[in-house]
């Protein structure tokens, strides 16, 4: 079984691949570049979009068992 965290941040999707104190390590799922940019992520890869986000700031938290 594999555990993927899924949230939502400023109104956006996310995975979530790290935790650290406060924050999370998140990764922008919903494949517009331009709103990616405007949440201030950095490109990871080609169209993989991440960044920290407080943890206050993030809702919809989620465990899918896959």
């Amino acid at each position: 079984v594999y555990v993927r965290t899924t949230c939502t941040w400023r109104g956006a999707p996310f995975i979530v691949l790290a935790e650290a104190n406060d924050w999370l390590r998140v990764e922008y799922t919903g494949g517009r570049a331009p709103v990616a940019q405007q949440l201030g992520l950095e490109e990871f890869d080609f169209g993989v979009y991440q960044g920290w986000a407080p943890a206050r700031e993030v809702s919809d938290l989620y465990e899918q068992r896959i």
